[in-house]
């Protein structure tokens, strides 16, 4: 079935950046809200990232390794992609145009698969869009 994710009021909860090798390594954790067409009531998302900003923190573009836990009131799903973001004007630009693969589920989400593809939404600045397929 289609699969459709919106997240929106993006919020950063943590930044951890503590390797010594590699001091642009980061851990980082977000929030948001999210619009589904799994679901009639808003949902959240909660996502885990290691972002890479080598060669610097205001390099235009930096290397996101990310899982992110979709909410709703039946379940949850849970998504993994790994994304090259740049700004629009520098390629491979936009900020986020991935694959993403759905690995896993919970509740009524219970061994669920997928993949579709995730951008840098229409829906506000912050907004992430995931389209695709779930089974």
């Amino acid at each position: 079935m289609p699969l459709n994710l919106a997240a929106y009021h993006l919020t950063f909860t943590s930044i951890s950046c503590t390797d010594p090798t590699n001091p642009f390594l980061c851990d980082v954790t977000a929030t948001a809200d999210v619009r589904s067409n799994l679901s009639t009531t808003p949902g959240s998302v909660t996502y885990s990232l290691v972002i890479d900003f080598s060669p610097s923190f205001d390099a235009p573009c930096n290397v996101v390794d990310e899982t992110a836990a979709f909410t709703f009131d039946a379940g949850a799903i849970t998504v993994h992609s790994y994304h090259q973001d740049c700004p629009a004007t520098i390629l491979p630009g936009p900020r986020i145009d991935t694959e993403f693969t759905v690995t896993g589920g919970t509740g009524a989400f219970a061994r669920a698969t997928g993949s579709g593809i995730e951008r840098s939404g229409a829906g506000g600045p912050a907004a992430i869009d995931y389209h695709g397929t779930i089974t």
